[in-house]
């Protein structure tokens, strides 16, 4: 297009804006945002700086988000929940929890995608009660059946300490995805509850959610309760082996070699050395 001299419009620059933030090409994401600065586009359509700042977002240049955001003439509730979402990736919780404060100050009503990513800063600070509120507000906008919103719920309330919090959460659906399992799986795993953990797992396994690759990855590696006594070791090389057969044997064979290291890692935790042939 840029080839044969076809100028571009801002919806054109929206459409490479998404697709550049699916690759997450920091470079051509410049090249291009240079591009419709010099095609005279310097104050964009809202929905063209959304996907820009989304797209930095995506390529981790938190930054340039920054950048975008302050430099818009017009705001909506993409815009503020795309900054907040921003800097909950880079766990800047604080900021988080300010600009969603600022953001409700000028009269925005939050959507559950940004209430989810508030709800994970309230857990990132540690802020049950906070946390709670809003918790509350998710009740009052009937939004506290979004999957995001019962993960995140389930997060928040694992990280301030929360175990029947999380648990009366996880209880609450129906039908519980990936994502909620994991949810769940990693609040018993932190606090090293090792049995409760590895039963929610096999119930998991029972159920009609799939095991993926966060779910196997994040099983084994955080449940680590011997480093501070609790626990049996002599287990962990067996259940982490159990999951790793999963990936060996073509559950997940792209699982291979992180979940090679994860196995070595237990091995070694618990004072074990195996053959490395009978990892491979």
């Amino acid at each position: 297009m840029c080839q044969n001299n076809i100028q571009s419009d801002l919806y054109t620059f929206c459409c490479v804006f998404n697709s550049i933030a699916a690759l997450k090409c920091l470079k051509s994401l410049r090249e291009t945002h240079g591009m419709a600065l010099k095609c005279g586009f310097d104050a964009m359509q809202i929905s063209a700086t959304n996907a820009l700042a989304d797209a930095y977002a995506k390529c981790d240049s938190l930054e340039a988000v920054e950048n975008v955001f302050n430099r818009m003439q017009e705001k909506d509730i993409v815009s503020w929940t795309t900054m907040v979402t921003a800097y909950c990736q880079y766990s800047e919780w604080g900021k988080a929890l300010a600009i969603f404060s600022q953001m409700r100050n000028e009269g925005f009503v939050p959507n559950h995608f940004t209430l989810s990513s508030v709800i994970t800063a309230c857990g990132g600070l540690c802020l049950l009660e906070y946390g709670q509120q809003i918790h509350g507000l998710t009740c009052k906008a009937s939004m506290d059946t979004e999957t995001c919103i019962e993960s995140a719920l389930i997060d928040m309330y694992a990280k301030c300490g929360n175990l029947k919090g999380a648990m009366k959460i996880f209880k609450r659906i129906s039908n519980p995805d990936t994502v909620s399992w994991t949810a769940i799986i990693s609040t018993y795993a932190q606090h090293g509850l090792v049995e409760d953990a590895l039963q929610l797992f096999r119930k998991m396994k029972q159920s009609d959610a799939k095991i993926n690759a966060v779910t196997l990855l994040m099983h084994p590696f955080r449940l680590q309760p011997w480093r501070k006594g609790g626990g049996r070791p002599e287990n962990f090389p067996s259940n982490g082996g159990h999951l790793w057969c999963g990936a060996r044997n073509g559950t997940l064979p792209e699982m291979k070699n992180q979940y090679l290291l994860i196995m070595v890692r237990l091995n070694l935790t618990a004072g074990k050395s195996y053959p490395s042939k009978l990892l491979l």
